[in-house]
């Protein structure tokens, strides 16, 4: 469990966001279309392994990050970090 204060203060020394979706291993990584400030890690069944956010700034609302699969959103409710994961289409 991480307390909120403690995320807070590494996302502010850092401005790195590392979110782990799934326990199976990773096997291939995506850069964002974004100029590539996020990577997300695949696992071999296609899952989304982890996402990890290279600028990410703590107080951000809402931000959404593209990729070739579709876009990432991320919402900062305060004491909440939800992850969105909205398709591309075909």
């Amino acid at each position: 469990m991480v307390v909120v204060g403690q995320f807070q203060a590494s996302l502010e020394d850092t401005g790195l966001l590392e979110i782990t979706l799934s326990s199976t291993r990773p096997d291939a990584t995506l850069l964002s279309l974004d100029g590539n400030r996020t990577v997300a890690w695949i696992t071999p069944s296609g899952e989304i392994g982890a996402i990890l956010v290279q600028d990410y700034v703590g107080d951000e609302e809402t931000r959404t990050i593209p990729f070739v699969f579709g876009d990432i959103e991320l919402v900062n409710e305060q004491d909440r970090l939800s992850v969105f994961l909205v398709p591309a289409l075909p």
